[in-house]
């Protein structure tokens, strides 16, 4: 017998609804697709049960004096689902600019990272790299937003900001979801299979950095 919310069985939780438009954290414009996405990757900040912005990939992070620079410290504990290697600031930096790419093809990629400095003339291929990304190091990444904003940082915890393996994505567009049948994320769950139309299975990532 079906059940409207989903059924719990022999440790399984079994949903029902639409397939996601899409599993690329740059492309996601509606909250079907934000569902699946946010088990499978993972960003430098998220939210907890009160939507209050805490330490995700970032361990913390230090605000300028001025509020527009966000200097963030990454755990050095945090894999990509293969365990092949550890999520860098480099990453970031890449995953950012490839939502705003005009390569892409993103829609909301401009929507959440219009605050960084550089982020138009990128988005419009005036400039080679979003200025206001900076990678200091493997382990510290610098964000410069063009004036004090109260709500950047949770802007942050949409999945346009949310980390990639570039190895893996290189240059796809949003159009191009190949890799998205098997995405090596850095999220609690992995994709372990996707039957278009009928079934999405994810299991818990025992290598998960944070409490399940």
């Amino acid at each position: 017998e079906g059940h409207d919310l989903g059924d719990r069985i022999e440790g399984e939780l079994r949903l029902f609804g639409a397939d996601p438009q899409t599993l690329d954290p740059a492309c996601a414009t509606d909250a079907g697709s934000a569902e699946y996405i946010v088990e499978i990757f993972s960003g430098l900040v998220s939210f907890d049960k009160d939507l209050n912005v805490i330490p995700d990939i970032a361990r913390d992070w230090v605000v300028s004096d001025d509020g527009t620079v966000y200097t963030f410290n990454l755990r050095t504990d945090v894999l990509f689902h293969d365990n092949s290697r550890r999520v860098s600031a480099e990453d970031f930096k890449y995953s950012m600019q490839r939502a705003l790419s005009p390569d892409t093809q993103s829609t909301v990629g401009d929507v959440y990272l219009d605050d960084l400095v550089g982020a138009e003339e990128y988005s419009i291929g005036e400039a080679d790299e979003v200025t206001g990304i900076k990678v200091i190091n493997s382990d510290t990444l610098e964000l410069t937003i063009d004036e004090p904003s109260e709500v950047f940082l949770e802007k942050l915890t949409y999945p346009t900001a949310y980390v990639v393996d570039q190895r893996e994505v290189g240059d796809a567009t949003c159009f191009e979801a190949n890799w998205t049948l098997t995405p090596n994320g850095t999220g609690p769950f992995k994709l372990t299979e996707w039957d278009l139309g009928t079934t999405l299975t994810l299991e818990p990532n025992e290598g998960f950095y944070l409490e399940p």
